[in-house]
């Protein structure tokens, strides 16, 4: 016989997953380039270095040796290099630049030192170059504080900023190159001439005409 009472059963199921709660990310913060100087901030480094950098280059401000005044910018690096100094600049696009130091060098052998002016389309001077500007000489093993620039030369139109340099190489080291009076001349951006155009209106002539012996005028425009 079949009990009435079942005592002790146990009921059974699946339990639901209970969800996870999920945070959505947190955006990163975009950063915000920082406007770049217009001009070079003290190329008689009579004030410091302040803005330079140094490219596989130790900068540093010497206070005894300059070509005018007491300051300038030296740069150590360990052969071959190339090493430089560089400064970031912003850009007006198609306008005119031109860069040029004076450079001497006082540790290493077989030394080369040249200029470049090298631009950006970005706002930060960082990127792929646009253009590339160089006189093409290199000052063999300065002694004495000798001129190196890089011509004049026009900016892309699409430049948004610019990077100078003072570059140099060596047979051996560590060499050392002081540089000194650095300047960088900006020429004015090309206008377009307006041409002014004259424009002709037709004016009246008088046609006689001659009427059973006597003259009449008419009027007819050119």
């Amino acid at each position: 016989m079949r009990d009435a009472n079942v005592i002790g059963a146990t009921a059974t199921g699946t339990l639901a997953p209970t969800a996870t709660p999920t945070t959505p990310p947190t955006p990163s913060p975009t950063a915000t380039p920082v406007p770049l100087p217009t001009a070079l901030s003290d190329g008689s480094f009579e004030s410091g270095i302040a803005g330079w950098r140094g490219d596989d280059a130790i900068l540093t401000l010497i206070t005894d040796g300059g070509r005018t005044g007491v300051g300038a910018l030296a740069f150590t690096f360990d052969a071959p290099g190339p090493a430089a100094a560089t400064f970031a600049l912003s850009a007006v696009p198609a306008a005119t630049y031109a860069f040029e130091a004076y450079c001497r060098v006082t540790a290493g052998t077989g030394v080369e030192v040249w200029a470049e002016l090298a631009s950006y389309a970005s706002v930060d001077a960082t990127g792929p170059a646009l253009q590339v500007a160089t006189n093409g000489t290199r000052i063999q093993q300065p002694s004495s504080y000798t001129l190196v620039g890089t011509g004049t030369g026009a900016l892309p139109a699409a430049a948004g900023s610019l990077r100078v340099r003072l570059n140099a190489q060596a047979g051996s080291g560590p060499a050392t190159v002081l540089c000194d009076d650095a300047a960088l001349t900006v020429g004015t951006v090309p206008t377009a001439t307006a041409v002014a155009t004259m424009t002709t209106t037709p004016s009246a002539t008088l046609t006689p005409t001659v009427v059973g012996g006597r003259s009449e005028e008419h009027t007819s425009e050119l």
